[in-house]
């Protein structure tokens, strides 16, 4: 009768533990002894993993023409089905990304940045780091109000901003409000491809304070995509005659 009460304790005991699994109740783990010798049973507590996915956000890096490279990263993130919680892009890295985080296709990303080439949105020999003056942001009204329409910074798919700095103070401010386009206009103007205006200019130097806000937005993975490496916006020998342009982009990127 001894090995037949054992069967149907432990028949009662798998019986209670499939019961648990299926209304989706955790198992505890074996019990384990304190000590050894006779005594009470003591149970050791062993958390349970968390299934909880941490926030990702992306940091897409400044660069010019450069910036561009940014679409294959987002189409590997895509491709991949990793998504993206929080998305701040610096200088034309800013661009990409509104892009990006209105429906978040990266294949409008390169149809689009395509587009504004063809139209020679700015001048393709300023944006490719040829000689060339710097112009105003302002060449750039009608497409950014084409493409961007009256879509607001909140209304992203995507949560998205960009940075500007102020000459002045060196603060940076945040566009956190107002249309897609008004903040493209503050985020983008940068050497060499746009010329400062007013008292503010791209925050392309701004990593730390990007890193600083998405860990306050509560994202757990932050990825920085640098298109600069050990490069700069344009060719040195495109350079020569601006060496103020290298120096600032020098300091972009020990930022």
């Amino acid at each position: 009768m001894l090995w037949l009460n054992l069967f149907v304790a432990l028949l009662s005991g798998c019986q209670a533990i499939e019961k648990r699994r299926k209304v989706g109740e955790p198992t505890r783990p074996p019990e384990v002894s304190s000590r050894t010798g006779s005594g009470p049973v003591v149970e050791e507590e062993v958390p349970l993993e968390s299934n909880v996915r941490p926030k990702v956000g992306v940091i897409l890096g400044p660069g010019g023409a450069k910036a561009f490279a940014s679409s294959q990263v987002l189409k590997a993130f895509q491709e991949q089905r990793l998504p993206i919680d929080q998305m701040i892009g610096l200088e034309w890295g800013a661009y990409i990304g509104a892009l990006f985080s209105l429906n978040g296709e990266a294949h409008e990303v390169e149809w689009q940045g395509y587009k504004m080439l063809q139209q020679g949105l700015p001048h393709k020999k300023r944006l490719f780091g040829k000689s060339h003056p710097q112009p105003s942001i302002n060449v750039m009204d009608d497409y950014l109000k084409s493409e961007f329409g009256k879509k607001s910074v909140t209304e992203t798919k995507i949560p998205f901003t960009c940075p500007v700095r102020r000459i002045w103070s060196g603060l940076v401010v945040w566009q956190t409000r107002g249309s897609l386009d008004s903040a493209l206009r503050n985020c983008l103007p940068y050497a060499p491809v746009f010329k400062v205006q007013g008292s503010s200019v791209a925050g392309a130097s701004a990593l730390r304070e990007s890193v600083a806000l998405l860990k306050k937005r509560g994202v757990g993975v932050i990825v920085y995509v640098d298109v600069l490496g050990t490069a700069l916006p344009r060719p040195q020998s495109d350079s020569l005659e601006n060496l103020d342009e290298v120096v600032l982009w020098q300091e972009v990127k020990h930022a």
